[in-house]
């Protein structure tokens, strides 16, 4: 694998080398060139400039002899007229040739003159001309036929002769001059010119120079980068980490070997094929194109500035469709032509996540077993020394001298009381043999007064030892339904705890029957006149080991008490308060319901328990059952910790009931809607963890439903589960479901197991996805502003409750008849509304009209029906005024 950037550097360096070459070889030959060229053109300017002085010199000396030749032809006319008294024509022929031709060479001198600008032979030139016009004119009008006239002639020239002679001599001297001068600076200037490309020719020797060396250490670097190249090549290769590079279009450019065997395709084959959809799940595919779109596409304001994330838990899929976790870091940089790319290193963590999940089961198993001993050893001290006490009381009260009825009596306690005890270490050590608490008690219908009336007959040795007295008054009804041992252990612990703290005083039992929220129920009171408990500590008097006894210290005990206390009530889905005041007594209110008939345990279904037949158990048999059964729950894990809560929506009434079941079995406090409509107007005011919705439902559609529970206050992050029958389910309507907010698919039907293996996998992806980073949000404020506070944000809530009522309106109206709906103008009013919430910090119903703006330009008039329910729920809350519902919480 090539790493893109890194891989150039062979190119690099032959590229590098070609350069130089070229450069130095055209430098070379402009080097030459200007040379010969110099050369060149010195020879030829001289050879032109000598040409042009001889030419010169040659046409000043042509015109002395051309005027002589003249001369002669006239000469020899006038020798010929004196011999034979005429000129032939040959004579007159060659005369007028002769002063033709000294005509023509005085018109090359003039225009000769006129170029150089030789003013100084003005005159003698001047003097010529007159000449020649003159001898031209005597031809052309009367030409010469005496001797006379040859002789005027010959006259006329020889008086022109001098002049012709000096002109022809001195114009000569100054043209030689001329050119002797344009030579020498002819000379100067090629000399020039040499030295220039000598320059010339030295400085690009020089810049050959500096290139080779430029080329040794370019060549140096590239060997030096390709060397890296290589050793990142071999690390990129030998890495445990998958490394593949995008292109701008979020394609795979490379791949490199722990890529193809972590997700087992070829890279041949994975070369050119879309990233996000051939390597992550199709519920995660929105996510990360957008994520990843945007890195591609932003341009980072400096070398040093963040171009991509790191260390991202992910979820990759293979080939084979298996699912894995990962770790993802992604760097954006250049590819070779500069070109956007994206560098990706994913790390499998897969094992190492079973590793940590390993390490967390056997932690948490240890810290089980070291709670379960922990509390076995304190419940052993607890249960056993309260026993104990009975029995020493009681034995301590039978004086034989006394009444033997009275003895008689003290003896039963104290044998019940030992009875006691040893029930309760057999039934610790039964208990104890298994590794998960199982609650062994189902509901029962029982006498409360009869029961409670025991606990005090059993424990009024004891108080008779402190110097209390015990009364009970019941006014309550004489049979309820619940859980009988839950209810002994708790309200002998209560009383027992009661008579240890309290000395010389009072301890009083009373219940009645009262109408609660969930039907009647019975109020049991508990008061006692002892030291009381301070303010600070009713909070943690529930608590394992805290006993309040503070710097009294001979108030023995352990503290498991009232944790006792609490979780029996808890059990039979009671309550219990306290009333202190220190130094005066302290009053327990217990509240139960009257009947409880739906506590089973999550496996009564299919798992026998053997439970001895409650035929007229004696007082003994009785706290036998107690203290086993109260040290089961201690072994279990302590209910007051927070149970999941779980929404099943399902139309079809059977089918919700058997859901629910399932899911309260699993551990959930579960609830049910028939349809999504019900469902939201739960969800609005209820959180839940977990939420089953059916795809298929009346009024509102499974995936609606989703989307607009999405939108609530409470359930914005809740695990959303669709349960359906449909299959198979094609990728896109996966990527819809996913898109609407649903977190996982399970297909019906199912058992309870399947179920719980599912859902699990489920639950542990939405918890991965809820941690990763969010692109985008819309950064609102948690809390109205400030400056809104007060007549002007009252008036302000009251237009934004009034846009919402219209809003409201105008939907109704339009899912009444869509067809001639005004749609756009529906939208733009729940845009102004979207805007109106954000400006106030109300992110939620900023969401909702903003999904509500989407959906009307979408004519998405089914979805549109579950917003208009969330509408009614936003107009309610805004009449309450509970703003703290329209924001994030």
């Amino acid at each position: 694998m090539k790493v893109f950037g890194l891989s150039k550097a062979p190119r690099s360096r032959t590229e590098n080398r070609q350069r130089v070459f070229v450069a130095g070889f055209l430098s070379l030959a402009v080097t030459l060139t200007l040379l010969v060229m110099s050369l060149f053109l010195s020879n030829r300017v001289h050879e032109l400039s000598r040409a042009q002085s001889e030419n010169g010199a040659w046409g000043r000396i042509q015109t002395h002899v051309d005027f002589q030749s003249f001369q002669v032809a006239l000469a020899n006319a006038c020798i010929e007229m004196q011999d034979t008294g005429l000129v032939s024509d040959d004579t007159r022929r060659e005369v007028i040739k002769r002063f033709d031709v000294f005509y023509s060479r005085v018109d090359v001198i003039v225009v000769w003159a006129k170029r150089t600008d030789l003013f100084q032979f003005e005159e003698p030139l001047a003097q010529i001309t007159a000449f020649r016009e003159a001898v031209a004119r005597t031809f052309d009008t009367s030409p010469p036929q005496t001797a006379q006239d040859y002789a005027t002639l010959k006259g006329m020239s020889d008086a022109i002769a001098p002049a012709v002679r000096d002109f022809t001599v001195s114009s000569m001297l100054s043209f030689v001059e001329l050119r002797e001068s344009h030579r020498t600076g002819l000379y100067e200037s090629l000399r020039w010119y040499l030295n220039v490309s000598l320059g010339t020719m030295c400085l690009t020797t020089l810049i050959t120079l500096f290139m080779a060396l430029l080329w040794r250490q370019i060549d140096r670097h590239a060997r030096h980068q390709e060397r890296i190249s290589s050793y990142l090549d071999d690390l990129v290769e030998a890495s445990q980490d998958a490394v593949f590079v995008l292109d701008a279009e979020l394609r795979v450019a490379d791949f490199n070997a722990r890529a193809e065997e972590m997700f087992g395709t070829p890279r041949a084959e994975a070369l050119g094929k879309p990233a996000v959809e051939t390597f992550t799940p199709i519920r995660w595919h929105t996510v990360f194109k957008r994520r990843l779109t945007h890195l591609m596409e932003m341009e980072p304001q400096n070398r040093n500035s963040i171009r991509g994330f790191r260390r991202t838990p992910v979820r990759a899929q293979r080939k084979s469709g298996e699912i894995f976790a990962g770790e993802l870091t992604v760097l954006r940089e250049s590819g070779p032509d500069g070109e956007p790319i994206l560098m990706c290193f994913l790390r499998d963590m897969s094992d190492e996540i079973a590793a940590r999940r390993d390490v967390r089961d056997a932690l948490r198993r240890a810290r089980s077993d070291a709670n379960a001993k922990a509390r076995f050893l304190a419940t052993m001290s607890h249960e056993m020394r309260t026993p104990l006490h009975s029995v020493i009381a009681a034995l301590d009260l039978a004086d034989p001298s006394r009444d033997p009825a009275e003895t008689k009596t003290y003896l039963r306690l104290a044998r019940d009381a030992a009875d006691t005890a040893l029930m309760q270490i057999e039934d610790v050590l039964d208990v104890a043999k298994h590794d998960n608490a199982v609650e062994l008690e189902r509901p029962e219908t029982f006498n409360p007064k009869a029961a409670l009336q025991g606990v005090c007959d059993q424990l009024e040795a004891l108080a008779e030892a402190r110097r209390n007295q015990i009364t009970l008054k019941w006014q309550g009804p004489d049979e309820i339904t619940g859980l009988r041992r839950s209810f002994v252990k708790a309200f002998y612990n209560l009383v027992s705890n009661a008579i240890k703290f309290t000395e010389d005083g009072q301890i009083s039992v009373s219940g009645t029957q009262i109408e609660g929220a969930d039907g009647a129920q019975i109020e049991i009171r508990v008061a006692d006149t002892g030291i009381g408990i301070a303010a600070q500590d009713r909070e943690k008097i529930f608590e394992e080991f805290f006993s309040g006894t503070g710097t009294n210290t001979s108030i023995l005990g352990t503290g498991l008490g009232l944790g006792i206390v609490k979780r029996a009530v808890n059990a039979m889905q009671g309550s219990i308060s306290i009333d202190s005041t220190l130094g005066e007594g302290s009053i327990f209110v217990v509240r139960l319901p009257v009947s409880l008939s739906s506590i089973l345990s999550a496996d009564d279904a299919g798992t026998e328990v053997h439970v001895a037949p409650h035929v007229a158990p004696s007082l003994s048999q009785q706290n036998h059952q107690d203290m086993a059964a109260s040290l089961a729950a201690l072994l279990r894990p302590s209910s007051d910790k927070v149970t999941r809560r779980a929404l099943v929506i399902e139309d079809h009434p059977l089918n919700r009931n058997l859901v629910c079941t399932m899911m309260d079995r699993l551990g959930y406090q579960v609830d049910g809607a028939q349809d999504g409509i019900e469902a939201l107007k739960i969800c609005y005011t209820t959180a839940y963890d977990v939420i089953l919705t059916d795809l298929n439902m009346p009024n509102l559609t499974g995936v609606d439903t989703a989307a607009c529970i999405r939108l609530t206050p409470m359930c914005k992050d809740a695990c959303i589960v669709a349960v359906t029958a449909h299959t198979p389910i094609q990728p896109h309507e996966q990527l819809r479901l996913f898109e609407a907010g649903i977190d996982g698919i399970i297909q019906k039907p199912f058992t309870r197991e399947t179920l719980c293996q599912q859902l699990d996998d489920i639950i542990a992806d939405h918890d991965d996805a809820l941690a990763l980073p969010r692109p985008g949000s819309y950064g609102l404020p948690g809390t109205l502003p400030t400056e809104l506070v007060g007549a002007e944000g009252v008036e302000l809530l009251n237009q934004t409750r009034a846009d919402v009522d219209a809003v409201r309106d105008a939907l109704t109206s339009i899912l009444r008849a869509p067809e001639g709906a005004d749609w756009k103008t529906f939208e733009q009013d729940a845009h102004r509304t979207t805007g109106a919430f954000m400006f106030l910090g109300f992110s939620n119903a900023a969401a909702t009209f903003s999904e509500i703006e989407h959906s009307v330009r979408l004519r998405d008039t089914e979805r549109l029906k579950g917003l208009l329910c969330l509408l009614d729920l936003l107009s309610d809350t805004l009449a309450k005024g509970d703003l703290h519902a329209m924001q994030s919480p």
